[in-house]
């Protein structure tokens, strides 16, 4: 499960953790997968290299948001709109190949304040994430 002072925080947040349980990817497979966001490059790498994720669906939640920022919107509202969005940005990253994606730090064992920003740039960045797949109307 959820650490007790992540389900505290995320609770204090209007988010509900209770019933999240951590996996390992060992075993699974991600080959089918749509997308695949990690906070941190280890976290994109296993996906790829332990589940089979395609790298060309395999982003930072940062690197993703950049990349659809500086791409013509196919946001339509539909799943085929958000896979050709998901398509431009990875031929974008083949072209830019040098670029270095940022990361998320870990919250965990940081002060509250840390935890605080932390959470209200990943609300920030997967709501853009969202609008950039899927439209303006898209809530999360």
């Amino acid at each position: 499960p959820a650490l007790p002072e992540a389900v505290d925080f995320a609770r204090a947040h209007g988010v509900d953790l209770s019933d999240h349980r951590c996996r390992s990817l060992a075993g699974e497979h991600l080959r089918d997968a749509d997308l695949v966001v990690g906070f941190e490059l280890i976290h994109a790498a296993t996906a790829v290299l332990e589940a089979d994720a395609p790298r060309d669906r395999a982003f930072l939640l940062a690197e993703i948001v950049a990349y659809l920022d500086q791409l013509p919107s196919t946001a339509d509202g539909t799943a085929e709109g958000a896979r050709l969005a998901v398509e431009a940005a990875a031929a974008l990253r083949r072209e830019r190949r040098l670029e270095v994606a940022e990361e998320i730090e870990d919250p965990l064992g940081r002060p509250t304040k840390a935890q605080t920003l932390i959470a209200a740039d990943v609300a920030a960045r997967t709501s853009r994430l969202a609008r950039l797949l899927f439209g303006e109307e898209q809530r999360t």
